[in-house]
């Protein structure tokens, strides 16, 4: 065995040693109760926290998965109460179910240009086409098209959230994917990480689920308007006070009054 080798081994050593990422979210709508039904129906496998593939061959490659059980709070209830700050008044009465909410960092391209710069020849011919970073532009193991990271992509990590939901049987889909300037492997930052690293992850992953809650949010006015929202526009149509009475137009010009 070579030191190249050797060194290809360590560090897929501490990947797999690496896979607890504590994430502390922002939660500005805490306390906040549903008028809704709120049912966490998310498979199990989301919960944990694992890179979706160390083969190079896979098209998962890199892509590295957070479970709900390294983020606190944990991000079903943050789902819940940012719903009921943007839509409680048009959901209410109706059974909302969280069917997926994944988080993924997506360090592909690093990891591929750390691994083809150790290897020549068939390894880097093995890669998955490049224009697509995974095994799908839209899924739940954190695949992305080159081109939603118009700016230097080689240079950037994104952080992708999917959250899909269920409100009396209709389905809705959101993904958001945000970028923020990496060196891997800094996100997703990990316990031994330092204290800035930290603070930027977290601040990165509050902001991609607001941003996924938003996009829902858009999808939900439109399905279910808010009753309240129009009432109130019925009233403000309204005239407030009597009508008055025309006075016809006779094309003469108006009498003055004699006092």
């Amino acid at each position: 065995m070579n030191k190249i080798q050797l060194l290809a081994m360590l560090f897929t050593c501490l990947l797999l040693a690496a896979f607890r990422w504590p994430t502390v979210l922002e939660n500005p709508n805490a306390n906040i109760a549903p008028s809704f039904e709120f049912r966490d129906e998310r498979p199990a496998l989301q919960l944990e926290s694992k890179s979706e593939s160390l083969m190079i061959t896979n098209c998962a490659y890199g892509s590295m998965r957070v479970g709900a059980k390294d983020i606190q709070p944990d991000p079903s209830l943050l789902v819940a109460e940012q719903l009921a700050a943007k839509l409680n008044s048009a959901l209410s009465g109706r059974k909302v179910v969280l069917k997926n909410l994944t988080l993924h960092v997506n360090n592909s391209i690093g990891m591929r240009a750390f691994v083809s710069g150790m290897y020549s020849g068939l390894i880097p011919s093995l890669m998955n086409d490049q224009t697509k970073i995974g095994c799908s532009a839209d899924d739940l193991r954190g695949g992305y098209v080159a081109s939603e990271i118009p700016v230097d992509p080689t240079k950037k990590v994104p952080v992708i959230i999917v959250l899909d939901i269920m409100v009396d049987q209709t389905f809705f889909h959101a993904r958001c994917l945000k970028s923020y300037p990496n060196v891997f492997p800094s996100f997703p930052a990990n316990k031994r990480s330092k204290p800035d690293i930290q603070q930027a992850w977290n601040s990165a992953v509050s902001e991609t689920l607001s941003c996924a809650v938003d996009m829902l949010g858009q999808q939900l006015v439109k399905a279910f308007p808010d009753p309240s929202a129009q009432v109130h526009n019925k009233e403000a149509a309204q005239p407030s006070g009597p009508p008055q009475e025309a006075v016809p137009n006779t094309g003469e010009p108006a009498k003055k009054l004699e006092l």
